[in-house]
């Protein structure tokens, strides 16, 4: 009976760390664009970006074209890394 609850303890530990290893898996990864001096950058972020630097060009009056769009994504990507940049230098 001693051994029963001896092996109790180790054997609820590993079923809690199961399902916590089942729960982070199940979280989609974030998708990582770049990495500046070991801060992630995001798709998320990116995309959130993307979108803020577009409504503010079409806000500025500017139609944006096909065409344009790779000027702008490394337009954001520079933007992006200059900010953290600045923030890691502060």
């Amino acid at each position: 009976m001693k051994k029963i609850f001896s092996v109790a303890p180790s054997i609820t530990f590993l079923v809690i760390i199961l399902f916590l290893s089942v729960a982070v898996s199940a979280e989609p990864a974030a998708e990582k664009i770049a990495t500046v001096n070991g801060t992630v950058i995001t798709k998320n972020e990116y995309d959130r970006e993307l979108a803020r630097y577009k409504e503010q060009m079409i806000a500025q009056g500017a139609k944006i074209n096909e065409s344009d769009m790779p000027a702008i994504k490394t337009q954001v990507i520079e933007n992006i890394v200059g900010m953290l940049l600045m923030y890691q230098d502060a």
